[in-house]
């Protein structure tokens, strides 16, 4: 297949397939459907058969779901038809609130067997999955919190930052409804320390007083490892905690210089005749340090931050400019929502502050170098270009972090460092 009609193939029959597109696809696959062809996917490059795709005939392609055949990994465009494909982007866009609530159920009654926190297709998270329910409510209280702004003083971590962190999550959870009337503020432990108290409330609970669900509550704390069935800490000193359902981790699971991990728990009985509660389940994902509670995708983009923060310093220092660091976890981008277009989270936002409506800087770590991952980003580069943040009517500026653009990896941040400080004191000058 030509590099035109993959490019077709994939607009029109895709996992963000656009519904104008379809039509040139069906006639694509119209004229392979009747040579008995099928198409190699490149999803799985270390695999010595490749995913297959049969083209149908006015229809589109059907995958070869056989166990015995390679399957299409799970960020794979192919991996989910376009349709369930509007539910996983929904899942990364902020929930709507009632009179400034969220309402969060994520556990069920003692009677019922489905849970609301729907499981993705494995334990591994990413954007091309379902966000489950206890990632988004992470998600949801880290960025109303304003965990996800870096600022200045986050670059020199401490007991003070840690505290002043701790009670900003603590008032944002006072807007967020777990059950009817029961708010989170009052059911969340933060830090490991707080668990026994919570158990213990949670224990003395009955569950006509929480309109038929069970009484719950949740675990947010920093650890260092995520096992099958446990938790485990960085401290010889800590038992690992057993997890008694599913643990859901973002990305890589067993990547690497990946810690530490930030975790939610849903806490509660596993059933009627449970003596005392327990964890039920979980979410894992990468944290900026032990600290700072920022999430982030990669030990690269702790680095990316790094250097952000030093590239702030210099702008403050010698230019008298002020940013602002943003790393977002919901979906920007800037669309009719009924139209099939991708999930647009970039890496990380810089926005200059002041009066003037100055474009944003997206700044993306190029993390990988596989073909498929930089083609995806390059394919993402239009969407990251609408976001405009202060409504400057501009398209953002997009600034890279890549390693393999350098011979070594010092003199990658560098240039990273010095392309931030150029495209910012160019936007402080032009807008």
């Amino acid at each position: 297949m030509s590099g035109e009609d993959e490019e077709i193939f994939r607009e029109g029959l895709g996992y963000y397939a656009a519904a104008e597109l379809k039509p040139a696809a069906i006639d694509l696959i119209n004229k392979y459907s009747g040579n008995k062809l099928w198409v190699g996917c490149d999803c799985q490059p270390s695999k010595a058969i490749s995913p297959r795709l049969w083209p149908v005939a006015k229809k589109g392609f059907r995958r070869n779901l056989n166990s015995k055949h390679t399957q299409h990994s799970t960020e794979c465009e192919f991996n989910q038809d376009a349709v369930p494909a509007k539910r996983v982007r929904a899942s990364f866009q902020r929930k709507t609130r009632s009179e400034g609530i969220l309402k969060f159920r994520l556990a069920t009654g003692f009677t019922e067997k489905k849970q609301d926190d729907l499981p993705p297709p494995s334990n591994k998270i990413n954007r091309s999955t379902y966000r489950p329910g206890l990632a988004r409510l992470l998600c949801e209280l880290l960025t109303d919190a304003g965990v996800q702004e870096i600022n200045p003083q986050d670059h020199f971590p401490g007991k003070a930052r840690y505290d002043t962190m701790i009670n900003d999550i603590m008032l944002a959870a006072a807007n967020f409804e777990i059950a009817e009337n029961r708010y989170l503020c009052d059911w969340i432990a933060v830090g490991l320390d707080g668990l026994p108290g919570l158990k213990r409330r949670i224990a003395a609970e009955q569950p006509e007083n929480w309109a038929g669900m069970r009484p719950h509550g949740i675990l947010i704390c920093n650890i260092a490892e995520a096992g099958d069935k446990e938790l485990m800490f960085d401290s010889v000193e800590l038992d690992p905690l057993p997890v008694l359902g599913r643990i859901a981790v973002f990305g890589e699971r067993n990547a690497k210089d990946r810690a530490p991990y930030l975790a939610i728990c849903l806490v509660a009985k596993d059933d009627y005749t449970s003596s005392y509660p327990e964890v039920l389940r979980a979410y894992v994902h990468p944290c900026l340090n032990w600290s700072k509670w920022t999430l982030v995708d990669s030990k690269l983009e702790r680095e990316t931050v790094n250097r952000a923060q030093r590239c702030r310093f210099g702008l403050s220092k010698n230019k008298n400019i002020s940013v602002k660091i943003t790393k977002p976890l919901f979906d920007c981008n800037y669309r009719d929502p009924s139209e099939y277009e991708p999930v647009c989270i970039p890496d990380f936002l810089v926005e200059l502050l002041g009066e003037k409506k100055i474009p944003t800087v997206v700044v993306e770590t190029m993390g990988y170098t596989d073909l498929r991952y930089r083609n995806r980003k390059k394919r993402m580069r239009e969407y990251f270009e609408r976001i405009d943040v202060r409504g400057s009517g501009v398209n953002a500026s997009m600034v890279y972090h890549d390693p393999t653009a350098f011979p070594d990896d010092e003199s990658a941040h560098v240039g990273f460092y010095e392309e931030l400080f150029k495209c910012l004191v160019e936007l402080s000058i032009g807008g």
